[in-house]
């Protein structure tokens, strides 16, 4: 039998370097995955955050809006409008645009991109559409026959393959408003 010399007894064998370097690298890809799956969550934290405030300036617009010709409601100054012959709640109904506009009638379609977190905004994945129905406050639905109350209602769809019939998400808000 060999003796081992104390230079001998005191290195690593080949089999356990090749051991620790296997432990390392399943390691790390498990720590990778880790980073990918919080990567792909912050991009949809993004877009829910891009779409939420697309609908609420959708919102701001319709309901700064006249109530409609036959009651009295003070004239809204109409500068700054995406069209300036609409004047009253109603004209917004069934409204859709994409990719969405800003309210001067610019289209946010990625040559208008707004950085956020240093990366540039693809518009062209959301879709913007409005509703807007009278409200029976009594059934608590929407109706046909006119009422002192609107209900408008504003989706934003997101899809990141630009196909709206199947989005990704859609972020929506109601409000119900009344001529009084």
């Amino acid at each position: 039998m060999r003796k081992l010399t104390k230079l001998q007894d005191e290195a690593f064998s080949l089999l356990e370097v090749v051991l620790t370097l296997l432990i390392i690298a399943v390691a790390l890809v498990g720590a990778s995955d880790i980073f990918s799956t919080g990567w792909r969550g912050t991009i949809k934290d993004k877009s829910r955050l891009i779409a939420c405030n697309l609908a609420q300036d959708m919102m701001e617009e319709v309901s700064s809006k006249n109530w409609g010709s036959s009651t009295a409601i003070p004239a809204v100054p109409l500068a700054n409008t995406r069209n300036p012959a609409w004047e009253v709640i109603d004209d917004y109904n069934n409204f859709t645009e994409t990719p969405p506009h800003t309210i001067d009638n610019q289209a946010l379609d990625g040559r208008v991109a707004v950085p956020l977190g240093g990366a540039k905004i693809d518009y062209s994945s959301f879709q913007r559409n409005v509703t807007v129905s009278y409200w029976d406050p009594a059934a608590l639905k929407t109706t046909t026959n006119p009422t002192d109350y609107k209900c408008i209602t504003v989706n934003v769809l997101y899809s990141a393959q630009k196909s709206f019939a199947t989005p990704n998400f859609t972020y929506t808000i109601t409000t119900i408003m009344t001529n009084h």
